[in-house]
C-alpha cells in the first residue's frame, strides 16, 4: 500500500512538470524573434521555419507575414508580393501597394528592437523566474512527501525493533513483555529443547497447544449463553453482565465477541476497569476517530457529542467488572444512556451482588445477566481439539478417549483446569517419550487438581430484575 502511495505521488509530480512544460511552449512573438534573428544572420531556411511556427500560432501577425514573403522572395528570386493584412469585410478599402523589400527589412529590424526593449526583457526574465520557482515548488513537494513516507517507514522499523505485536488482538507491547497488556496472551513462546521439538513434530504441532494463552479462535462451549448475548446485541436491548468463576472463559468470550462483532459495532475491549474516566474517553475517541486524533483530549460533554454523532454502534467490553468503582460507574451510566453505546461486562460471581448493592443505577440498566459454568464432556473434547488444530495438529492427537474423560473429570469442565491438566500430561509424555496418553497418565495429577473444584451452584443464572 505504501509503495502504491509513493508511486502515485511520483506520477502526480511528473504530470505537474509535464503540464508545466507544455505551458512553457514558445509564443508567436518568440518564434518571430527567432526567425528574425536567423534571417539577419543569413539563415533564410531556418528563419522561414520559425516564421511559419509563429503564423501557426497567430495567423494575423502582419510582421510575420511580411517577413515570410520577403524570405520566400529571396529564396525564389521572384518579386516579393507581401500578403496583405486582413481587412474588415464591412469596409471596402483600396488595394494597398506591396511594400518594397527595403521597407520590410526596416520593419523587421524595428520589430526586433521593440522585442528587445527593456520592459519586454524584464517581463521575459520574470516569466523565467516564475517557471524556476514553480519547478522548485513541485520538486520540493514531491521530495517532502517522499521524505515523509521514508520517515514513516523508519518509524515503523523502530517500533518493530523496540516492541512486539500481539498475534491475537494486534496490540503493541514493549519488546520484553511476556504477556499482552490488552488481552493477556503470552507473547513469546518458551524455547523448546530438541527433544520437545521432535516429540511435537510427531503430531504436526508447531508448539504446545495447551498453554494458558487466551485464544479467542479456540473458544468452545457456552453456546446457549453466546446465543442469548447475540440476541440481545442484535436487538440492541441494553447492557449485559457475564459472571463466572476463575478460568471459566470470561476473558476469552469477551475477546471472541470483539473479534466477531466488528462488522456491526466499533468494539473496544478493556482488560480491566480503568481508574479514571478520562482513560476510557481517550481510548474510545481514538477508536471511533480511526486513531487520527488520538492526542486530542475531550471533555465529557464533547465526548458525549462525539458518540452521539458517530454513525456506528459502540460496544464496550469490560473485563474484571468486579473492580468497578463509583466514579467510573457514574461515567459508564452516563455513557450507557446514549442511544448507540452498549456495555458487556464480565467479572467474578460476586460482581452481580456488588453492582446491585453498591452501583444500583448501573445494575438497573443491565437487561441480561448470565453465569458461565463448566463445560460438558463434549465441549471439553471440542476445546482440546480446537487447541490441537490451532497448533497445526489433527484430531485428538496423543489422547485416548479415556484420557480425555479423565482430563474432564480432574478439570471439572473448567477450561483453565482442563488446559492445565493437558499441559502437565503433555510435558510428562515428552520427558518419557510417550506417544500415547491414556487415563493412567492423567490420574497422577489427582492431588494437584483438587483445588480447582468450582463452588456450588449458588451463582446459577438469575434474572437481572431479581
Amino acid at each position: 500500500m505504501k509503495k502504491r502511495i509513493a508511486l502515485i505521488l511520483f506520477l502526480l509530480s511528473v504530470a505537474c512538470l509535464a503540464g508545466r512544460q507544455a505551458a512553457w511552449g514558445f509564443t508567436a512573438d518568440e518564434y518571430f524573434e527567432f526567425g528574425s534573428t536567423k534571417y539577419l544572420q543569413g539563415d533564410n531556411a531556418g528563419a522561414l521555419r520559425e516564421i511559419k511556427k509563429s503564423l501557426e500560432i497567430d495567423p494575423k501577425n502582419q510582421a510575420a507575414q511580411e517577413l515570410k514573403s520577403l524570405i520566400e522572395q529571396e529564396i525564389s528570386n521572384q518579386p516579393a508580393v507581401p500578403e496583405a493584412a486582413p481587412v474588415p469585410a464591412q469596409k471596402e478599402a483600396p488595394a494597398a501597394k506591396p511594400a518594397p523589400p527595403q521597407v520590410i527589412k526596416e520593419r523587421v529590424i524595428e520589430k526586433i528592437i521593440e522585442k528587445q526593449s527593456a520592459p519586454v526583457i524584464i517581463e521575459r526574465e520574470v516569466q523565467k523566474i516564475d517557471d524556476v520557482i514553480y519547478t522548485a515548488v513541485v520538486f520540493a513537494v514531491f521530495f517532502s512527501l517522499l521524505f515523509m513516507v521514508l520517515l514513516f517507514k523508519l518509524w515503523q522499523f523502530f517500533l518493530d525493533k523496540t516492541s512486539i505485536v500481539c498475534a491475537e488482538c494486534k496490540a503493541r507491547n514493549i519488546k520484553d513483555a511476556e504477556f499482552c497488556k490488552k488481552c493477556g496472551t503470552r507473547l513469546k513462546a518458551a524455547d523448546l529443547t530438541p527433544e520437545q521439538k521432535l516429540w511435537l513434530e510427531k503430531f504436526g504441532w508447531k508448539s504446545n497447544p495447551f498453554t494458558l494463552n487466551v485464544m479467542p479462535n479456540t473458544y468452545a462451549g457456552h453456546q446457549v449463553e453466546i446465543a442469548l448475548i447475540m440476541e440481545k446485541l442484535n436487538t440492541l436491548s441494553g447492557h449485559i453482565l457475564i459472571v463466572g468463576g476463575m478460568g471459566t472463559g470470561k476473558t476469552t468470550l469477551l475477546l471472541w465477541l470483539e473479534k466477531h462483532l466488528k462488522d456491526r459495532f466499533d468494539t473496544i475491549y478493556l482488560l480491566r476497569p480503568p481508574e479514571r474516566p478520562e482513560e476510557v474517553i481517550d481510548l474510545i475517541s481514538a477508536t471511533i476517530a480511526g486513531r487520527a486524533n488520538h492526542t486530542r483530549k475531550y471533555s465529557i460533554y464533547e465526548f458525549r457529542e462525539i458518540c452521539r454523532k458517530h454513525k456506528r454502534n459502540i460496544l464496550l467490553l469490560i473485563d474484571e467488572a468486579h473492580e468497578l468503582n463509583e466514579k467510573l460507574e457514574q461515567f459508564l451510566r452516563t455513557l450507557g444512556d446514549l442511544h448507540n453505546v452498549y456495555l458487556v461486562m464480565a467479572g467474578l460471581p460476586q460482581t452481580r451482588e456488588l453492582l446491585k448493592k453498591d452501583l444500583p443505577a448501573l445494575f438497573d440498566r443491565v437487561v441480561e445477566s448470565m453465569l458461565l459454568g463448566a463445560l460438558s464432556l463434549e465441549e471439553t473434547k471440542e476445546l482440546i481439539q480446537k487447541r490441537i488444530s490451532n497448533a497445526g495438529g489433527q484430531g485428538m492427537g496423543p489422547f485416548t478417549a479415556q484420557a480425555v474423560e479423565k482430563i474432564y473429570e480432574l478439570g471439572y469442565g473448567i477450561p483453565r483446569g482442563v488446559l492445565k491438566v493437558c499441559d502437565w500430561v503433555v510435558a510428562k509424555s515428552v520427558r518419557e517419550n510417550k506417544t500415547v496418553i491414556d487415563a493412567s497418565d492423567v490420574a497422577v495429577y489427582n492431588e494437584e487438581m483438587k483445588h480447582v473444584k468450582p463452588e456450588a451452584e449458588k451463582d446459577a443464572k438469575v434474572n437481572p430484575a431479581g
